[in-house]
């Protein structure tokens, strides 16, 4: 009976210990991660606490050695959270510690671009007053959507900059303005950088173009040369006008529909 009882216990202890290895929790599992988003209320890099006023109301978290942050996507370091961001934070649950935080710190302005480089812009606003803003590898540009190749084609347009405020203005996105129409090419001469398009929908009527030594050429979503581009292509032209000349400051394409041999006849 005894001896019954040991091998019972031993069952029941290996059955114990087997399921507690199997549901043991991993690493990942065990740091239950929760989320919030708010308003830094304030945050003192000493002692790594971090204050967020949240909707519905305040939170204090523990930001440590380990904790990732991004500003503005960009990878950043811990002291670069400043009151009165915006973010997003992942934290465990259990220890407050926070995970992972993405803060959003964002101006926008609107303005004339007096001058452009491939690194920076000087935004001239209302009030004649004017900002130096600088470009990284993560800037996005654009002109009338398109993605813009060389930035020193945007000056003297009109744009729409967001920036990260700071000592360099940091640009993350910049919406320049021109012109613009769509067609198909009808005659395109490489040496002279001319092209000859024939609007189709609102845009009907055949315009020529002058394209800039500096636009931005894209043909079936790659960069092009203009000696890719066909009679035929379909395609969006952004210019400006100089007297009577449009100048072309971007130009993008697709392989047109080729039409089908006329049929024979019996």
């Amino acid at each position: 009976m005894q001896l019954r009882s040991l091998v019972l216990s031993g069952l029941l202890l290996s059955t114990v210990a087997l399921g507690s290895t199997l549901l043991a929790p991993t690493p990942a599992q065990a740091r239950l991660r929760a989320e919030l988003e708010g308003t830094v209320f304030g945050f003192d890099q000493d002692s790594g606490q971090l204050n967020v006023t949240t909707r519905i109301g305040p939170r204090i978290l523990l930001v440590t050695n380990g904790t990732q942050v991004y500003l503005n996507g960009r990878g950043s370091a811990i002291g670069s959270v400043q009151q009165g961001d915006t973010v997003d934070v992942s934290y465990d649950y259990a220890t407050s510690e926070v995970i992972e935080i993405y803060v959003t710190r964002e101006r926008r302005r609107s303005g004339t671009i007096s001058a452009a480089t491939a690194n920076s812009i000087d935004l001239r606003m209302s009030g004649n007053r004017q900002l130096t803003m600088q470009f990284d590898s993560a800037s996005r540009t654009e002109l009338a959507g398109i993605a813009v190749t060389d930035r020193r084609v945007l000056a003297g347009l009109p744009a729409t900059v967001v920036f990260q405020p700071g000592t360099s203005n940091l640009v993350l996105s910049l919406a320049a303005e021109a012109n613009s129409f769509k067609g198909t090419i009808r005659t395109i001469t490489t040496a002279t950088r001319v092209i000859t398009v024939a609007g189709t929908g609102q845009d009907r009527g055949t315009r020529t173009v002058t394209l800039d030594a500096l636009a931005t050429l894209r043909r079936n979503d790659a960069t092009a040369a203009i000696t890719e581009f066909v009679v035929g292509d379909q395609v969006t032209v952004v210019f400006v006008k100089q007297g009577t000349t449009r100048r072309g400051l971007a130009l993008q394409g697709r392989t047109g529909v080729t039409p089908p041999p006329p049929l024979a006849l019996p």
